[in-house]
């Protein structure tokens, strides 16, 4: 691919890079990178609409080359600053762990047929509710749902579907009932067999950098891993690959990512995909139990 007039030149300005990034002539390298990646998130070709896309792809190309021509003209170092990281604390203090269900049941209501008694459906209800306004006052939290059935309840060829229906049944009830934001949840495979019937969640707390993919491509900037891996601090990571639809290309650069995170020291507790507008990789760290 062809990079735009203003920057193909050998000699072309630096002051021109700094154009088309919107900073200051002289902004350091910290200032030069967040406007890269602002821009790169604003502009990427796949949040415009096919008929701009085109347009897109050579604004991205500009945006890219800027950044590449500032990088390796020596940008003024920026002073010492720490690096991103997840406050340890925020997702602490969750007031249920687990909450259980009647049996067979998928219902954070009362179940149905009189299979348990108003008093232990009043007693579920509320405890999803104390998640709720935990919740509500901690916004940059993620929530993983993950339902659990025992052997002893339903039939084999059903357990797994109870498990999933009652992950998603409590999603449901968060967003409808509670005004909470489904992008707040995940839901992750149900589990049968353990000596548990219900819901559990897993807090994560996202990590403040995101990884911007260039089209077609598998990797991102290696400064977003260094953050991720300051921030981490030897803990594992759990890694979020955004994309627009491309399955095939999203579990290679899920491949990737995780690989390029494992030689820098960090482990990946889980990986997956999420379908949505942007093509990035986002960052989370798990909460300790407690």
């Amino acid at each position: 691919a062809q990079v735009p007039w203003l920057l193909r030149a050998m000699g072309a300005a630096v002051a021109d890079a700094y154009a088309v990034l919107g900073v200051q002539l002289g902004a350091d390298r910290a200032a030069v990178r967040r406007a890269y990646r602002s821009l790169a998130l604003r502009c990427h070709p796949d949040k415009c609409a096919p008929a701009r896309r085109a347009e897109a792809e050579a604004r991205f190309k500009e945006i890219g080359a800027a950044y590449e021509l500032l990088s390796g003209a020596g940008a003024a170092a920026p002073p010492p600053r720490p690096r991103p990281r997840a406050p340890p604390s925020a997702p602490r203090g969750l007031p249920e762990r687990k909450i259980w269900f009647a049996r067979g049941s998928a219902s954070v209501g009362r179940a149905y047929r009189g299979m348990e008694g108003e008093d232990l459906a009043r007693e579920r209800q509320e405890a999803f509710d104390r998640v709720a306004q935990w919740l509500g006052a901690n916004e940059d939290v993620v929530l993983e749902v993950r339902g659990y059935c025992l052997n002893s309840e339903i039939a084999l060829k059903s357990r797994d579907a109870l498990a999933k229906a009652r992950a998603e049944k409590a999603v449901q009830y968060f967003v409808t009932k509670c005004s909470l934001a489904a992008e707040m949840f995940r839901t992750l495979p149900g589990t049968a067999g353990v000596e548990f019937q219900g819901v559990e969640f897993v807090p994560l707390t996202r990590i403040d950098v995101d990884g911007t993919f260039q089209p077609d491509a598998l990797g991102v900037d290696g400064d977003v891993l260094a953050d991720v891996a300051q921030a981490c601090r030897g803990a594992a990571a759990v890694l979020e690959i955004h994309h627009g639809g491309n399955v095939q290309l999203a579990r290679a650069r899920l491949a990737a990512v995780k690989r390029n995170l494992q030689d820098r020291g960090v482990g990946v507790v889980r990986g997956r995909l999420v379908r949505g507008d942007l093509e990035v990789a986002r960052f989370y760290l798990q909460a300790s139990p407690g």
